[in-house]
């Protein structure tokens, strides 16, 4: 489980740097990469969390509960909100 988490939680931190670049620099596919960031990072959060409550990790955490406790739920957050951002926009733009 470990090892799946470091991989999708890499791959949506490259994905939102590529994300931040592309939209600072005006590439042309910038909300593509926007998208994709937002899709694979809530993706992986999501699995990550059903994981975490299937093989019961809760009690091997020690102190890093308060990240899951706190912070995760913060993510999620942001994620919803920059999904409603992309749809905000594509109404408007229609």
């Amino acid at each position: 489980m470990a090892r799946q988490t470091a991989i999708g939680d890499t791959l949506a931190a490259l994905l939102a740097w590529s994300a931040l670049i592309a939209l600072r620099a005006g590439w042309r596919y910038a909300l593509l990469l926007v998208w994709l960031f937002n899709l694979v990072g809530l993706t992986d959060m999501v699995l990550n969390l059903l994981n975490g409550v299937r093989f019961q990790v809760a009690e091997h955490l020690g102190a890093a509960w308060f990240g899951i406790a706190f912070v995760v739920p913060a993510m999620l957050v942001v994620h919803l909100l920059i999904f409603a951002f992309l749809l905000h926009d594509r109404k408007r733009a229609a």
